[in-house]
């Protein structure tokens, strides 16, 4: 027992230093192997002060490194979390405000080794409002032969709220894309509205509601003198009396395909592939048209022609 205090007191500086370094490596070892997690947490804003607003973006996610023990760390989430800027003692302009960490209550067997950002920066602005009119904003074309002629929006006006260097440059507030693209009759949507961005809301409305007027557009237009074309014919005949071949037509159909053969007048011809010899024949004058459009009538409805076989 004598040699053991002995040994034991041999020296015995170097042993505890040597001792204690044992421990030393054994936690920081047992600390570095100890299992990482990584968590998003979403960032809130509290004690915004009153009579001012959010004037700039700012990152609203941040990221939670922890360590601990693996049974613990696993069964954490973002929802145990609670990650906030205290905007209490904030002033108007730019303030860089730290990064709050609440944890779950009641759990020691893990710590926060690292959180991103640290520090956030935030503008403040005055709060405003301000009464804007409001407009629809729609798009894409009705249906062939309908057109557009109106709209009726509630509310005509709404009040907008958001930073001040913000709300002075607003003059109109427009709704979300309304799509009338093919429609054949008035339509009637409930629609949100299209803010300029993230820091401007609408105080007494969320919703605009938007009855949008359509209705045909059909018309009738009579053409004159229109040139027959002969179709079918045989390269071996020709019609001696072609250029006397013209009609007049009424033709019923939207305005933009009337229009359309206004240009185009080229709608009225004869079929002559039953024709096989020289002669007189009397056909019907018939016409190709747009969709939509319809003929009311043909005058003359049928026409002579006046075939001869071409000379060889």
């Amino acid at each position: 027992m004598k040699k053991l205090i002995k040994k034991l007191k041999h020296r015995w500086i170097e042993k505890v230093i040597c001792l204690f370094l044992a421990i030393i490596l054994w936690l920081y070892v047992g600390e570095r192997n100890k299992p990482e997690k990584y968590i998003t947490v979403p960032l809130k804003l509290k004690n915004i002060p009153a009579g001012t607003a959010i004037a700039s973006q700012y990152k609203n996610i941040v990221l939670l490194k922890i360590k601990g023990r693996e049974t613990v760390i696993q069964t954490l989430s973002s929802r145990d979390f609670n990650a906030y800027i205290d905007l209490k003692n904030a002033s108007l302009g730019k303030n860089i405000l730290p990064v709050t960490i609440k944890t779950p209550k009641g759990m020691r067997k893990f710590k926060i080794v690292k959180i991103e950002p640290q520090n956030v920066e935030i503008y403040l602005d005055n709060l405003a409002h301000k009464e804007v009119p409001v407009s629809p904003t729609i798009i894409n074309s009705p249906a062939d032969g309908y057109i557009k002629t109106g709209e009726v929006i509630t509310p005509e006006k709404i009040v907008i709220k958001g930073p001040q260097s913000f709300i002075e440059s607003i003059d109109v507030i427009r709704t979300k894309p309304i799509d009338i693209g093919g429609v054949s009759g008035s339509i009637y949507k409930e629609v949100e509205f299209d803010m300029p961005n993230e820091f401007i809301l609408p105080v007494d409305y969320k919703t605009a509601q938007v009855t949008i007027k359509i209705v045909k557009d059909f018309k009738t237009k009579v053409y004159k003198n229109i040139k027959i074309e002969i179709n079918g014919l045989s390269r071996d005949l020709y019609v001696r009396n072609a250029e006397e071949l013209i009609a007049d037509a009424k033709v019923y159909g939207p305005l933009s395909k009337l229009k359309f053969l206004e240009k185009n007048k080229n709608f009225l011809y004869i079929n002559a592939a039953d024709i096989d010899d020289d002669g007189k024949y009397e056909k019907p004058i018939k016409a190709r048209l747009p969709k939509n459009c319809s003929i009311i009538y043909i005058k003359p409805s049928k026409i002579e022609l006046k075939v001869k076989e071409k000379e060889k």
